[in-house]
């Protein structure tokens, strides 16, 4: 008879946690892919027949937006902390 599975960190048999496998695995993964995005960024740039074409003004106003909501929530973060 198989154990019901608890709500506790149900451990493996390196005694790590299986959530953490599961994030180093996935940060792993992400990290894999951006390398891979990146050198092909390189390769395909060093070719003759790039093609170049200016981002649209909204990328920017976006890319501002996403700073400021993450600087926003760090803010509130270290008040919640503090408390």
């Amino acid at each position: 008879m198989v154990p019901a599975a608890s709500s506790e960190n149900t451990k493996t048999y390196t005694n790590i946690p299986t959530f953490k496998i599961l994030l180093w695995l996935s940060m792993v993964s992400m990290v894999m892919i951006f390398a891979g995005l990146t050198s092909g960024y390189i390769v395909r740039q060093a070719e003759s027949n790039w093609f170049v074409f200016e981002l649209p003004v909204i990328f920017y106003f976006s890319t501002v937006f996403i700073l400021l909501s993450s600087a926003s929530m760090q803010w509130a973060y270290v008040a919640i902390k503090k408390q």
